[in-house]
C-alpha cells in the first residue's frame, strides 16, 4: 500500500493505475495497487512482506537463491492411535545464496520525498 500511494501521489505521479501483465493488448483494468513495476532494469515484481520494516525495500534476483537441503526428506512411522497407520515427514533445508552482489536492500526510504528525475 505504501508503495502504491507513493508512486500514485499527486506529487511523484511515476505511474498510472492501470496493469495489463497477462492480459490482451486492447483491454488493461483499474487496480488499487501496484504488483509490478517496469523500470529500466525490466519488470519488477512486487510482493508485500509483513516481516520487513516499512521504509526498507528487499531487492532479490530469485535466479539467484535456491534450496539447500543437508539430509534429505525422511519419513519415520509414528505410534498407532487408529485404525490407519501415521507418518513423520522431515527435512533439513536452507536457502542459498549463490551470487550475493544480485540481491540488495534500499533502506530509510523516506515516502514523504518526491521522486525527480
Amino acid at each position: 500500500q505504501k508503495i502504491s500511494q507513493y508512486l500514485f501521489s499527486s506529487s511523484a505521479r511515476i505511474a498510472t493505475p492501470y496493469q495489463d501483465h497477462g492480459k490482451s493488448k486492447s483491454a488493461a483494468s483499474v487496480i488499487g495497487a501496484v504488483d509490478y513495476y517496469t523500470s529500466d532494469f525490466g519488470t519488477l515484481h512486487i510482493v508485500p512482506n509483513r516481516f520487513q520494516r516499512e521504509r526498507d525495500v528487499h531487492v532479490l534476483d530469485t535466479k539467484h537463491w535456491e534450496m539447500q537441503f543437508l539430509d534429505g526428506y525422511q519419513s519415520t512411522k509414528m505410534a498407532k492411535n487408529s485404525d490407519g497407520d501415521s507418518y513423520m515427514m522431515t527435512v533439513d533445508a536452507t536457502l542459498c545464496s549463490k551470487n550475493e552482489a544480485a540481491s540488495g536492500i534500499v533502506a530509510d526510504i523516506d515516502s514523504s520525498l518526491a521522486m525527480v528525475a
